[in-house]
């Protein structure tokens, strides 16, 4: 029974000082990636680079693979003390490298987020980490070694880590691989399976993740002749807006704009996936590099993926009756 205790008492005094092994889930591989490029926020900068199915919507570009050496050497830090990066060291949080860990089936199962400018981090797991922070805990010292560790040792020769916020803007556009031109057209009916029967108000509701709410209301429209018609509406963040063909219970869609990364469609393409990726799900295997737009057409159905530094950052949608 004694072992026991004291394995227990290792293991509670462990999740109360910031400390359980990282990652917690079996993962293939990591990407690095940037994010929040900007200096002045219109709203919100994104807290995470990926975290329950959603990618950051301001992530830019398809990552860079880390090798196996610096992965162990970011995991074997990050299971130690990490503390004092949880709560930050600043009560800012504008994380502009992010680390994602990609399963054998190249999906996202965990994710590290970092702020330089404020030296502090933020964990995810597919799997629940019970990691709790402690500020009468806190050193320093240590976080600010830990931060050095990440910009020194693992980015080192991967990405830039600069003190002038705007170079991430500039680095960016100084990438032409990851720069977007051009159009697509795309018509097959086989990968818009997923959508059938899945277009109307009431099976919408369900596209978005744990995050944001729908917002029901309806527009009007007033014909030459005087009558008048109302088509049921919904808003999600209040920029992301779906447009119905009636006001009925349970319409069918007519058209909508999605920049929201938490509306997922049917096919689990979501604001914030990299153009590999949806180029993948749509089983694209020639055509032009890095389009700006590539619009997916069916019977009924088209969609319009819109592209920037590779991640999609709008998608539109248009079905006919």
């Amino acid at each position: 029974m004694k072992p026991i205790l004291l394995l227990l008492t290792i293991l509670i005094s462990q999740l109360s000082f910031g400390k359980q092994p990282f990652p917690n889930v079996e993962y293939s591989y990591v990407k690095v990636f940037l994010f929040n490029l900007e200096t002045n926020f219109k709203e919100r900068p994104d807290s995470y680079i990926y975290k329950d199915a959603v990618f950051a919507k301001t992530k830019a570009g398809e990552g860079v693979v880390l090798d196996k050496k610096k992965v162990n050497s970011l995991n074997k830090m990050l299971s130690g003390d990490v503390n004092t990066l949880l709560i930050g060291l600043s009560k800012c949080f504008i994380p502009r490298h992010g680390f994602v860990y990609y399963n054998d089936k190249d999906e996202p199962v965990a994710s590290v987020s970092v702020c330089f400018e404020c030296e502090a981090i933020r964990l995810w797991s597919k799997n629940d980490l019970r990691i709790k922070t402690d500020y009468d805990k806190m050193s320093v010292s240590k976080a600010e070694k830990q931060i050095l560790f990440i910009k020194d040792n693992i980015l080192d020769g991967v990405l830039p880590v600069f003190k002038e916020t705007h170079k991430y803007k500039d680095f960016i556009a100084s990438q032409k691989n990851i720069e977007n031109k051009g159009e697509m057209t795309i018509t097959r009916e086989d990968t818009l399976k997923s959508f059938v029967n899945k277009l109307k108000a009431n099976n919408i509701k369900t596209w978005k993740s744990n995050k944001g709410l729908f917002v029901e209301g309806y527009d009007v429209e007033i014909t030459a002749g005087g009558d008048k018609y109302k088509f049921k509406t919904f808003v999600f963040e209040e920029e992301s807006k779906f447009l119905f063909y009636d006001n009925s219970e349970n319409p069918l869609l007519a058209e909508a704009e999605i920049v929201s990364p938490y509306i997922i469609l049917p096919n689990g393409i979501s604001v914030g996936t990299s153009l590999d990726e949806v180029i993948s799900n749509i089983g694209l295997y020639d055509g032009i590099s890095n389009p700006k737009i590539i619009y997916l057409e069916s019977i009924g159905l088209k969609i319009a993926y819109h592209f920037k530094n590779n991640t999609l950052v709008k998608i539109n949608l248009y079905v006919y009756q």
